[in-house]
Order: structure tokens, then C-alpha cells, then sequence
């Protein structure tokens, strides 16, 4: 039985509050799990243009995905292998987010430490780590 390999990309979407990152977090309307907008790379797309493809569906935020910065986390889900390419994408402090409520139940605007506390996985709580560090450099 061969093992089938899912690609991902998404983001870690943030926006700049008084000189402090704000990071968008989802939690899953299927599972109840919180982490980025993500999702499965379609036909011939990157990864990049699979993050802001996900972005907007999942959100409603047309965003501009930074691809200077990206983590990339390798797991397991049942048989399958997948592959997740995050990135970063800086998005106003107005922004309106609109949930794609298949899929998505909630969202929050939270900082790096509630964020961090938020995030279901461990994974996921190394790849906020290393894009704040990345946001806060980027950012000065």
C-alpha cells in the first residue's frame, strides 16, 4: 500500500497593533482545532498561490502572501502523508475577516503569547514561533 502525500500552503496572517503582531487564527468547523488558513494545493498551483487562494475562502481576505519567510511542517494524518508550506501575509488593521462557515467556526485577532496558548498542535506553535521572530525583525 503506497502512502499518499498531501501538499498544503497556507499562512500565518498577522497585522501590526501599536508595533505588536496580531495573528489570525481559524478553528476548524470540522475537527474544533485551531491554526492557520491552509489547505490543498489545486491542478498546477504553488504553494504560494494555494495560501492566498485559502486565505480568501477561508477569510474573505485578499492578501499578499510573503514568500521571503516560510516554515514547512511534514506529519502525519491516518495513512497520509502531508506537507505544509506556511508562509507569512501582512494584512491591514481593518480588515474584515468573513468565515467560510463549512469549514471554518471561528476566528481571533490575538497576540504571540495567546496566540502560541491557542494553537492546538505543537507543531504549529513552533511555526508561529518562527514567523514572529521573522515578523518582528521584518517589521523594525
Amino acid at each position: 500500500m503506497t502512502m499518499a502525500l498531501e501538499l498544503d500552503g497556507g499562512a500565518v496572517v498577522y497585522q501590526m497593533r501599536a508595533k505588536e503582531p496580531y495573528y489570525l487564527l481559524l478553528k476548524s468547523a470540522t475537527s474544533g482545532f485551531w491554526g492557520f488558513p491552509k489547505g490543498h494545493l489545486e491542478n498546477t498551483e504553488s504553494a504560494l498561490e494555494a495560501a492566498e487562494r485559502e486565505i480568501r475562502e477561508e477569510t474573505g481576505i485578499i492578501a499578499t502572501v510573503d514568500d521571503r519567510f516560510y516554515d514547512v511542517l511534514n506529519y502525519r494524518v491516518g495513512e497520509n502523508d502531508k506537507k505544509v508550506t506556511l508562509f507569512t501575509a501582512k494584512v491591514p488593521e481593518d480588515t474584515v475577516v468573513r468565515l467560510q462557515k463549512e469549514e471554518i467556526s471561528m476566528a481571533a485577532w490575538l497576540d504571540y503569547a495567546a496566540a502560541r496558548k491557542r494553537l492546538t498542535y505543537l507543531n504549529l506553535k513552533q511555526a508561529l514561533d518562527n514567523a514572529d521572530q521573522y515578523i518582528r525583525k521584518a517589521e523594525q
